[in-house]
């Protein structure tokens, strides 16, 4: 039986940027107060080589599973939640 584990989104990026360097590709992340958010979305890939932008509006979890490097029984948690659904208290305490 498999147990179902979790992995955070820049957990996966890191699995996702190890394996696309071996491509010669890059997986970056826009920040969404950046000009170029609404154009590259969060994630975009780039060829290392040229800068060149292959793809916009990356999702992290497909490309991860079409990759190899997230199998069926890991989930992907949001950075901030916990599988019982909770806001860690650290968290809290810094939007005060």
């Amino acid at each position: 039986m498999n147990a179902t584990r979790s992995i955070t989104t820049p957990a996966l990026a890191a699995r996702v940027r190890r394996r696309l360097a071996r491509e010669r590709q890059l997986l970056r992340r826009c920040s969404p107060w950046s000009d170029q958010h609404a154009t590259l979305g969060d994630y975009f890939l780039v060829a290392a080589h040229t800068h060149d932008v292959l793809a916009r509006h990356v999702n992290v979890e497909q490309l991860a599973r079409d990759l190899g490097v997230l199998t069926d029984h890991v989930v992907v948690e949001d950075d901030y939640t916990h599988t019982d659904g909770e806001v860690p208290s650290a968290t809290l305490e810094d939007e005060r």
